[in-house]
Formats: C-alpha cells, structure tokens, sequence
C-alpha cells in the first residue's frame, strides 16, 4: 500500500447542539476513516489500518462496499465495531465518548506488529494517538528510518497538555509533519490561540500543519508561516472529521512533491 492510515474506523452517533437527543445522526466515522477519505481524494492505493467487530457487515460494510474502499488491512477483534456518541457543544468545540469503553475501542488500534508488515513499499503513513508509549514511539520511528516514508502525526487533544509538552515536542521533531489544531496548540503550550503558533515555530518541528477551523490553516516549516485560505465552495453541514480528512490530503500532497502551500491548499479542499 502506498498509504497507510493507522487508526479507527467507527459508527458515529453524532448529536449536534440544540438539536434533539432522540434524533442523532448516525454516520461512519472515526479519525482513520475520515483520514482515508481525504487522502483517497488525491491516491488511489490508500489503506486503513484498524481493527472491525463481528458486526461490521451490517455497520461499515456496506458503506465500505459502496465506496470500494478495501478491508484487506483490517483485522478482526470483537463481537461489535466500536460506537462513538459526538455531542457537539454550542461554542462548536465536541465532546467523543466510546459507548462500549475506552478499554474495549482501544483494543481495535493497531500496534507496531500489526504496523510493521505494511511499511516496506509505503510511501506515506498518517497516524493519530497519544503520546504517552515511547516504546511504540522507538519502534515506529525506527521503522520510518528502515522504510523512508513520510510520517505525518496527528496529535490527539488528549496529549496536548503542559505537562505532556516534552513528550509530544520530542516525538514531533522526529516525525515529517505534525497535524495540530488551534485549540490543541494552545492547551499544548498554555497559551492564547493567537500565540500557539508563535511556539510551534520555535519547536524544531519540519512541518506543522495549523489547523484553523472555518479560517484556514498555516503551514509551518523552519519559522516560516504559509497561510493557507478555507475552501469556500461548498456548504459546511457537519465539521466532524475534517481535521483528520484534511490530514490524510495534506500527507498525499507532500509524498506527490507539492510546496507546503498546495498541500495545504489539498488539505482545505
């Protein structure tokens, strides 16, 4: 596979702000699948890398089958693919809670041994998880400088705390990009979100990709900020997902040779 997308695909329950809680929308989702999707719109040999429950031909299968996206690198690991409720807030931030446990959705991750066997021949690989395993994190790395692909971390909001700052910064100045948004950075570093970017300049990072929302993103590379504009053409009707989805185009961009301005660009279409 030229693309590996490393992490979940899941049933989102997703409950918008105002609306009744009788009446969620029910939709695929997950950070690998919405990853897949927009790494799909710019490759054609993608992967997703995670785990499906018994279940999963009346859950995903069908949308899966509909859209040809390939199961081959999924593996079987329980009675029922995972469910998320998405309870989005009023101020537009949400809330994701695991309706079977976190220890039973974390159990469809994949771990380096199920990694390692895609990485000869890969070209690009997203990942989405915490920072918190340094020795998946060596065994990873280890595996980036073996195969030479480009590696692009999307930080969960879990690890972007003051106190897992050291954390993150170390593994972030080892991986190709970082894919962070305004909120994450500015927990990360404890400061303002105007001034999260001002310190993700100065982390020795690559490339980060600075995810703005409705105002775009930055592309950060040795101190320089590349604005990137929204992609305005189209209606938003549901924001779920589009940090990752934007994440997995952006990766395609930079292994395809774009500057970090047309990946960004990749990234907000």
């Amino acid at each position: 596979m030229e693309y590996l997308i490393v992490s979940t695909a899941v049933s989102d329950e997703i409950r918008f702000a105002g609306s009744p809680a009788a009446s969620p929308l029910i939709a695929g989702g997950g950070a690998g699948l919405y990853a897949y999707s927009g790494a799909r719109l710019w490759a054609d040999d993608v992967g997703l890398l995670c785990g499906k429950g018994n279940d999963f031909a009346d859950t995903l299968g069908p949308w899966f089958a509909e859209h040809g996206v390939s199961t081959a690198a999924m593996f079987p690991v329980d009675a029922k693919t995972p469910r998320t409720l998405v309870q989005y807030l009023p101020n537009g931030e949400r809330v994701e809670t695991p309706l079977y446990g976190d220890s039973h959705y974390q159990r469809f991750v994949a771990g380096i041994d199920q990694i390692a066997p895609y990485c000869p021949g890969c070209r690009g690989m997203y990942i989405f998880r915490e920072a918190d395993d340094a020795l998946f994190w060596d065994r990873l790395l280890t595996l980036k400088g073996r195969y030479q692909f480009v590696l692009l971390w999307e930080l969960s909001a879990a690890s972007a705390t003051p106190e897992k700052r050291e954390q993150v910064l170390s593994i972030a100045s080892r991986v190709d990009i970082l894919s962070i948004n305004r909120t994450e950075a500015a927990s990360l570093f404890g400061c303002d979100e105007e001034a999260g970017p001002e310190f993700l300049a100065v982390a020795g990072i690559p490339l980060v990709f600075y995810r703005r929302g409705r105002d775009g993103a930055l592309m950060i590379r040795s101190g320089e900020r590349i604005t990137v504009p929204p992609e305005k053409s189209f209606p938003v009707t549901d924001p779920t997902g589009a940090g990752n989805s934007s994440s997995g185009a952006v990766l395609a961009g930079c292994c395809q040779g774009r500057s970090p301005e047309e990946a960004g660009m990749m990234g907000s279409i």
